[in-house]
């Protein structure tokens, strides 16, 4: 009897899954690596279109920084930009390299005069598109219901995919042309925010300040390395609950300066005033004063 065509099938079938399992596995590494460079592709297409945008504003009108033109009344030539990031990015930076020692620690600090797109895929290095030098960009900042430069200057980074709107504004400060980036202060750009603002009076300077009966006026210091949105006031005696005394945007206080009226006060009383500035991120720092009546 003859067994070979029996023990053949079996060998034929072993080849053919070790084929397919062969294929499948160099399919599996090609496509590992064809997305990252294709990826990388759609980012760079969106960069050559912004590249073209940024020519044609840079022909435009600029809006006088130093003349404090609102964006909205006298505007620059001012257009939007929608990037599609794919998932695969790791970062992308517009004015700055993100990471200029390549170490993975990021951060925003303007690359040359700002005239620079870096970004970084997954499983692939760094790729730097040199902008023409007269395209010089600036993250700009949200204060007193205007857009203005940051100071000190720095670029915008983003990091991880998404769908993200940038505008982009031409404007005029110390006499140069700047194209100012509209992103911090808003939900839709990742904008790292991670610090919480700075606020301590400054008069009464000590915790615990004694003082004859009146009228008491606060003075106080604030600041953030984004922008401050809130200033809160408010005290309380020995007994009471926080009671508030003052609460607005920081763009609606003239001075770091508020006058507790002291019909509110009671002279046999000892009471606490506490501050809290919240920055644009919700961060939220606070200081108190202990009032004592001689």
């Amino acid at each position: 009897m003859d067994n070979r065509g029996a023990t053949i099938i079996p060998v034929r079938l072993a080849l053919s899954i070790i084929l397919i399992a062969a294929m499948g596995s160099l399919f599996y590494v090609g496509v590992q690596h064809f997305i990252p460079i294709w990826a990388e592709g759609k980012v760079e297409q969106q960069i050559t279109e912004l590249d073209t945008m940024l020519h044609e504003i840079v022909t435009g009108s600029a809006r006088n920084l130093d003349l404090g033109e609102n964006y909205m009344e006298k505007p620059g030539e001012r257009r939007p930009f929608t990037f599609r990031l794919p998932s695969q990015l790791i970062y992308l930076g517009i004015g700055v390299d993100p990471d200029p020692d390549n170490n993975g620690v990021l951060e925003r600090y303007l690359t040359d005069e700002g005239n620079i797109i870096v970004y970084r895929m997954e499983g692939r290095g760094k790729k730097v598109h040199w902008l023409d030098e007269d395209i010089k960009i600036r993250v700009g900042v949200y204060e007193y219901n205007n857009w203005n430069m940051r100071i000190p200057e720095e670029g915008l980074v983003i990091e991880g995919g998404g769908t993200y709107e940038i505008v982009f504004e031409l404007v005029q400060y110390l006499g140069k042309k700047y194209i100012l980036i509209q992103a911090n202060n808003s939900a839709d750009i990742p904008y790292r925010d991670n610090e919480p603002p700075t606020v301590f009076f400054i008069d009464p300077f000590s915790e615990e300040y004694t003082t004859s009966f009146g009228s008491i006026t606060l003075n106080w210091i604030t600041f953030d390395n984004i922008g401050v949105h809130s200033i809160k006031l408010e005290y309380k005696n020995t007994t009471s609950e926080w009671n508030l005394l003052d609460e607005r945007p920081a763009s609606q206080w003239e001075q770091w300066e508020y006058t507790v009226d002291s019909s509110i006060l009671d002279p046999d009383e000892e009471y606490r005033i506490r501050i809290t500035a919240v920055d644009n991120a919700g961060h939220t720092a606070s200081d108190e004063v202990h009032i004592i009546f001689e």
